[in-house]
């Protein structure tokens, strides 16, 4: 079900959660983007709305402002009004992950930043409803040099990070505070390490380690000034 909107609607118009639940510890998180300045907005925020962005999804049990199916179909914005899109853990939800990319480039603004978290896939598939695994290779379907794999969008990569810990304020509902606090530790270790040789780690290590939990990638629209020249990943 698709329900239409402007990107003029507020922020702040996010429903509360239901009597009895409390997603405080994930709610108020920083700002992913918050060096990008202007019109933001959050897909799939589900029960994590980000303060000062539009904050969408499908269900009436999230606590998005505005309600948007955003499989298969065309988001409700006009072209080129957000200057910056978070897509955290929606894609794999998406039976037409590319279909979405496309939308995200058509609704931000030249030199528009979209983040995208997404499960990697030696961990992706322990939830049942995720239908996409992802890995390093994603951004060269967006990268025109790379003909084989072009899907006709073109993105920017600037940076790339694999997580081994990921989503922490999900963790309380299955783990002690000392375990968390492990988990953390070692996440950030295991990163460090995996994130000077991504490639390997991804293909070859990942389930040395247990898999990751997440590889992050931050794209920007290419403007004319950079001629849509895919980026370099800087780790």
């Amino acid at each position: 079900m698709s329900h239409s909107g402007d990107a003029s609607a507020s922020p702040s118009a996010a429903r509360s959660a239901s009597p009895g639940e409390d997603w405080s510890e994930g709610v108020g998180r920083a700002d992913p983007l918050a060096e990008v300045s202007g019109r933001k907005l959050n897909l799939g925020c589900a029960h994590f709305p980000l303060d000062g962005y539009l904050n969408v999804d499908l269900s009436l049990r999230t606590r998005a402002a505005l309600l948007c199916d955003l499989d298969g179909t065309a988001f409700p914005f006009a072209d080129e009004c957000f200057d910056a899109i978070v897509a955290s853990h929606i894609l794999e939800h998406l039976g037409d992950p590319f279909g979405a990319m496309r939308e995200c480039h058509r609704l931000l603004r030249p030199g528009g930043v979209l983040l995208v978290k997404v499960p990697h896939f030696t961990r992706g598939f322990t939830h049942p409803e995720h239908k996409c695994g992802f890995d390093v290779s994603f951004p060269l379907f967006f990268d025109a040099a790379m003909t084989p794999w072009f899907v006709g969008t073109s993105f920017d990569l600037e940076r790339m990070r694999l997580r081994w810990n990921a989503q922490p304020y999900l963790k309380r509902w299955v783990a002690s505070a000392p375990s968390r606090a492990a988990a953390r530790i070692l996440g950030l270790v295991i990163d460090g390490v995996a994130n000077r040789m991504p490639m390997a780690f991804s293909r070859l290590f990942g389930y040395t380690v247990g898999g990751f939990e997440e590889i992050e990638f931050r794209f920007r629209k290419p403007s004319p000034e950079t001629g849509g020249a895919a980026g370099r990943a800087r780790a």
